[in-house]
C-alpha cells in the first residue's frame, strides 16, 4: 500500500480553518435562509416594496422577542436581531401594515454590540440656528444607533419635523432646523366678519400680516397685525361703525350653543385648571370634577356667559348609592339641576362615573371597585332621570373611559359599560405616557390612539353605535415620572397626530394641566404648539364679543420665563377688564412693574419680570 505523502503542520491548521469556516458559512446560509423564509431580509436590499424606505428604529433583542415586538406593533419594520455573537440588521417586509405615524420604542441599551456593526455609528446632532442650546435634539449632541431625536426649539419657533432616529451614522430624517410660528387669528373682537378675523385665516404665518376685516357697516381702526414668531403687532384691533347700518351682523354661534355641543369643524380645545390658563389661548371646553362641597372656580359664570363650554363630572365612588337619593346621587342633582338650567341657553356637558373600567367588578383592570356593571347603569339612569324630572333640558351627556382596553377585552369592559346609544352624546377616554425612562417599553400617543380609535370603529354594532358620536379625549398628558424628552417627545406626538386629520371622529382634547402631568416652564414651546393646532384655532372665531359692562372683556395672566409662582397675578389666571393684576414672584425676587392693567382684553404692558431686590433702582 503507497504511503500517504506527510501534511505539514500549517496545511493541517489550513484545512482545519477552512472547514470550520465552510461550517460558519452553512450556518449562517442556514440562518439567513431560514429568516428569509419568515419574511425577513438584510438591511438595504430593496427587497421590500410598498413601504417607508426609511428605517425608523432598530431593537436588540432575540428573534422571538423581535418578532412578538412586531406581531404586537405593525410599525414595527426593522429590527436589530443578535444570534448571540454577531448582529445583524433585517427588515421585515410581511409585518409592516399601515405605518404609524411613530414606531415602537427604540431600545435604550447603551452596550447594545449591533453598535460595533459598520452602519451603526452615533449620529452628530445639528446645533440650532438661534439660542443658546448646542443641540437640536432634545437627547443632546450625540443620539446612538436606533435612538430617538426630539427636536427641541426655543420659544417662538418649532422644528417641522417631529422625530428623527440615527442610522448609518445620519439622523433620519435630516432635520431642516427650526421654523418661525404662525400667529392665531385674534378673537372676540365686537363688530368682527363672520368669517373670523383675518383674511389670511385662523393661522397668520410668521412674516406675514394679518389683513383685518370687520364686519359690513364697520370698519378696523387697524389695517393689519403682523405675525412675528407667533405674535401678533399690535395684539387685536377693533371694529367700529363707519355710517349707517343697515343691517346688523349675524354673529356665528358661540361653542356652548352649537347642537349637541359639536363642534361645526376641527376640535373644540380643553382645559381642567380654568383658574391659571395662562397661555394667551382661550379654552373652549372647561372641565369640572364635582365633589361634596367642592366648587367651580369664580371664573366659571364668567367663562359660560363668553361662550364657552362647562363640562361638570361626577363620580360617585359607589355606585349603588349614586343610584340612590343621598349626596352621591339624588342630593347632587338636587345642588346642580337649577344652577344647569339656569346657564341655559347655554348647553352643558355632564358625565357620571368616568374611567368606569377600572372601578368594575367583573372588569380586568381593577383598582378601587366601586360596584358593578349593573350598578354602573343604575347610576346612570337615576342621574339621568332626576335632571329630566327637574326640567333640565340644556345637557348634553358624555362617558369618559379609562382608554387602557385592549381589543381582547373591549366588548367585557367597555361593552358591557355602554348605557345605551340614547343615553351618551358624546365619548371620551384618556391617554397618559405610560413609558418608564430606565427600559424605553411602552407605547407612543400615535399608537395608543390608533388602538381605541380602531376599537371604537370595528366593534360598532346596533347596540353599541359608537361611531354615530363625536369622540374626544377626556384628559391626556406627559407624565412628569418620564425623562424630560420623552414628555416632549410625547407632547409632540400628540400635536402631530390630533392635527393630521387621519381621526375625523376626534372633536375635543383637554390636556390635564395639574399634577403628574403639569406643564412645566421648560416644556411651554411644545405645549403652545398643541395649543394653537389650527383644528383649534378655527373654532376661536365662534367665541361672541364680550361687554366690558359685564366684565367678561378679561386678560389671561401672563406666563413669566423665570421667577414667578404659578399664579402669575394674585387675582387669579383671569384679569377682567379695567382691572390690575398685581405680579407674583418667588421670594426674593421683586416683579417689575409690579402690576399689569388689562384693557379690553390687553394687558399693558404685557408682561413683568422677576428680578433681585438689589437690581431695581
Amino acid at each position: 500500500q503507497a504511503k500517504q505523502p506527510q501534511r505539514s503542520p500549517e496545511s493541517r491548521a489550513s484545512s482545519s480553518a477552512m472547514f470550520r469556516a465552510l461550517v460558519l458559512a452553512a450556518l449562517l446560509l442556514f440562518n439567513v435562509g431560514a429568516e428569509l423564509a419568515k419574511g425577513w431580509v438584510p438591511l438595504g436590499t430593496g427587497q421590500c416594496t410598498g413601504i417607508d424606505p426609511l428605517i425608523k428604529e432598530f431593537k436588540r433583542a432575540s428573534l422571538d422577542a423581535c418578532e412578538k415586538a412586531c406581531d404586537s406593533n405593525p410599525t414595527c419594520n426593522a429590527v436589530c436581531y443578535s444570534d448571540g455573537g454577531e448582529c445583524n440588521l433585517y427588515t421585515r417586509c410581511d409585518k409592516v401594515k399601515d405605518a404609524l405615524p411613530e414606531a415602537f420604542p427604540a431600545s435604550k441599551a447603551k452596550d447594545s454590540k449591533c453598535y460595533g456593526h459598520p452602519e451603526a455609528a452615533p449620529c452628530v446632532a445639528p446645533a440650532p440656528p438661534h439660542g443658546n442650546r448646542s443641540s437640536l435634539c432634545c437627547q443632546g449632541s450625540e443620539i446612538q444607533i436606533g435612538h430617538r431625536c426630539t427636536p427641541f426649539c426655543e420659544e417662538g419657533w418649532s422644528s417641522p419635523e417631529s422625530e428623527s432616529f440615527c442610522m448609518r451614522g445620519a439622523l433620519t430624517p435630516k432635520l431642516s432646523g427650526c421654523a418661525p410660528d404662525p400667529c392665531l387669528a385674534p378673537a372676540r373682537i365686537a363688530g368682527v366678519a363672520p368669517e373670523g378675523s383675518c383674511e389670511e385665516g385662523a393661522l397668520v404665518p410668521s412674516g406675514k400680516s394679518c389683513t383685518t376685516r370687520c364686519a359690513a357697516g364697520y370698519s378696523s381702526d387697524v389695517k393689519a397685525l403682523k405675525c412675528s414668531h407667533g405674535v401678533l403687532s399690535p395684539p387685536r384691533y377693533e371694529c367700529q361703525p363707519s355710517g349707517f347700518l343697515t343691517e346688523a351682523a349675524e354673529a356665528p354661534l358661540p361653542p356652548n350653543r352649537w347642537p349637541n355641543l359639536e363642534p361645526p369643524s376641527g376640535m373644540w380645545r380643553g382645559t381642567v385648571r380654568l383658574d391659571y390658563f395662562n397661555y394667551s389661548y382661550e379654552p373652549h371646553i372647561y372641565r369640572f370634577y364635582y365633589r361634596v362641597g367642592i366648587e367651580p372656580p369664580a371664573e366659571m359664570e364668567a367663562f359660560v356667559k363668553g361662550g364657552g363650554i362647562f363640562w361638570i363630572n361626577f363620580q360617585p365612588k359607589n355606585w349603588s348609592l349614586g343610584a340612590g337619593d343621598g349626596p352621591l346621587g339624588g342630593e347632587a342633582v338636587r345642588l346642580w339641576a337649577p344652577r344647569i338650567k339656569a346657564m341655559a341657553p347655554a348647553q352643558v356637558m355632564v358625565s357620571v362615573g368616568h374611567c368606569p373600567e377600572d372601578h368594575c367588578s367583573t372588569c380586568t383592570i381593577n383598582k378601587d371597585i366601586y360596584g358593578t356593571v349593573e350598578e354602573y347603569h343604575a347610576m346612570w339612569k337615576n342621574y339621568q332621570d332626576r335632571f329630566a324630572e327637574a326640567g333640565v333640558n340644556n345637557i348634553v351627556w358624555s362617558i369618559d373611559f379609562a382608554g387602557r382596553t385592549s381589543k381582547s377585552k373591549f366588548k367585557s369592559q367597555v361593552m358591557e359599560l355602554w348605557p345605551g346609544n340614547d343615553r351618551v352624546h358624546w365619548i371620551f377616554w384618556n391617554h397618559y405616557e405610560m413609558r418608564g425612562p430606565a427600559d424605553g417599553r411602552g407605547a407612543s400617543f400615535a399608537f395608543e390612539i390608533e388602538k381605541v380609535y380602531r376599537n371604537f370603529v370595528e366593534l360598532t354594532d346596533a347596540e353599541h353605535n359608537f361611531t354615530s358620536k363625536p369622540w374626544g379625549l377626556g384628559e391626556w398628558g406627559a407624565e412628569h415620572k418620564e425623562a424630560d424628552c420623552d414628555q416632549v417627545s410625547f407632547l409632540r406626538s400628540g400635536h402631530d397626530s390630533l392635527a393630521s386629520g387621519k381621526y375625523p371622529n376626534m372633536r375635543a382634547a383637554l390636556y390635564f394641566d395639574t399634577r403628574n402631568s403639569k406643564v412645566q416652564e421648560w416644556q411651554r414651546p411644545e405645549f403652545k404648539r398643541y395649543l394653537s393646532m389650527e383644528r383649534f384655532a378655527v373654532n376661536d372665531r365662534l367665541l361672541p364679543p364680550v361687554v366690558v359692562s359685564e366684565g367678561l372683556e378679561s386678560c389671561a395672566a401672563p406666563w413669566q420665563i423665570q421667577g414667578f409662582n404659578r399664579g402669575s397675578c394674585l387675582e387669579g389666571g383671569r384679569i377682567l377688564s379695567g382691572q390690575s393684576c398685581t405680579a407674583q414672584c418667588e421670594p426674593g425676587l421683586q416683579a417689575r412693574p409690579p402690576s399689569l392693567l388689562c384693557s379690553r382684553g390687553v394687558l399693558r404692558p404685557s408682561a413683568f419680570e422677576c428680578v433681585e431686590e438689589a437690581v431695581i433702582v
